[in-house]
């Protein structure tokens, strides 16, 4: 569901959703973001690699400030 976070098994893979809220500060303009993130994983030798990350802020309509940090 589009509220849930956690882990799940999938063809391609582990599933895994999280929220995030980040709060940024730059030129003296501070900003809060929140969204979900969610991450297909892979299995690797030395434990899982992220093969694709995905972020969809809740604010995806309104113009954002900065961008360079978003994990």
């Amino acid at each position: 569901n589009e509220g849930e976070t956690g882990v799940a098994r999938g063809p391609a893979g582990l599933l895994a959703t999280s929220k995030l809220i980040l709060v940024t500060q730059r030129r003296g303009q501070s900003q809060i973001l929140s969204g979900t993130c969610t991450y297909q994983l892979a299995r690797h030798e030395d434990g899982l690699l992220i093969r694709r990350k995905t972020v969809l802020l809740i604010q995806n309509d309104e113009p954002q400030i900065n961008l360079t940090f978003l994990p």
